[in-house]
């Protein structure tokens, strides 16, 4: 693991030292926007201390002297910290280097697997990439038409009376859900899913991911 180098650009820096290698700012590729939203989800799953450290070291380029001094401990401690940290984001190094769709992808998949399961409801009760609540007001006022959802799931909310994103969220429980006819369960993956990259919760949907 090298937590010695943070030259380069942010995130390129931090997923190289995610996959234990060098960056080769010559080589590297543009992480894309799906893979950004990957690594918001993974520093989200670490402690608001162990994540403000690994942000100043990889974004804001602070050395270990600067760190030290800025959280009040010895320089060991600092490395053994991002150590740590880094390790920890290596759980979701398939989110990192996948992005957001797959990785929900993945855990619809192994709903079977508790471990992944709750990890996944962890992240999506935080929402996807951190949105602010401005943003999240935004996107709740997305038109019904305007969402990817398929010709099925569009029809069954459209007939339910569901107009924007935010009306989603008045299904405040798995029973006033099952209400909206012909959803198949499909179709209530597709709506969890979507909620979830867009960082807006509703915990009467998680139901339908088991």
């Amino acid at each position: 693991m090298n937590i010695e180098n943070n030259y380069g650009s942010y995130p390129e820096n931090l997923v190289a030292a995610v996959r234990g290698e060098l960056l080769d700012v010559a080589k590297s590729e543009s992480i894309t926007l799906d893979q950004r939203k990957g690594l918001s989800y993974a520093l989200c799953m670490l402690h608001p201390f162990e994540e403000d450290m690994v942000i100043l070291r990889y974004r804001f380029h602070k050395n270990f002297t600067e760190l030290a001094v800025y959280f009040e401990m010895p320089e060991d401690e600092v490395k053994d910290t991002l150590r740590e940290a880094i390790d920890k984001l290596r759980y979701y190094q398939y989110a990192i280097e996948q992005g957001v769709d797959a990785l929900v992808e993945r855990m619809v998949e192994s709903r079977n697997s508790k471990l992944m399961f709750e990890e996944f409801m962890r992240g999506y009760r935080l929402g996807a990439h951190g949105i602010d609540e401005e943003e999240k007001a935004i996107r709740m006022e997305v038109l019904l038409e305007d969402t990817p959802f398929t010709i099925r799931t569009w029809n069954c909310l459209r007939r339910a009376g569901v107009k924007t994103v935010g009306d989603l969220l008045k299904y405040e429980d798995p029973e006033s859900i099952k209400a909206i006819r012909n959803m198949s369960k499909k179709c209530f993956q597709e709506v969890a899913k979507y909620l979830f990259t867009e960082g807006i919760g509703n915990d009467a949907w998680e139901t339908f991911l088991e």
